[in-house]
């Protein structure tokens, strides 16, 4: 079970990490504030389970956040150094 946890985990990032940096992409200007409210309610939803939702479940909520948070990261190092591509 694990395997297939991390797994999911890796995949799921990996496809919403894609997504993300095709959002970029196509509207730049308004990504990052996109993201940030993404971000915003994935975390709202991570602390909603109170239900308990199983660990895939759980496991693919914590890899969406890690991709909105890398890319968060990943653009406030571009406007650090100036490189607004």
């Amino acid at each position: 079970m694990n395997r297939y946890i991390d797994e999911h985990k890796d995949d799921t990032f990996a496809s919403v990490y894609g997504a993300l940096v095709k959002m970029i992409q196509r509207n730049p200007d308004q990504a990052e504030q996109q993201i940030r409210g993404i971000l915003r309610n994935l975390y709202i939803n991570q602390g909603l389970d109170w239900t308990g939702r199983g660990a895939a479940c759980n496991a693919g909520i914590e890899a969406s956040i890690a991709a909105h948070e890398c890319i968060l990261l990943e653009l406030r190092d571009r406007h650090q150094n100036g490189d607004e591509k």
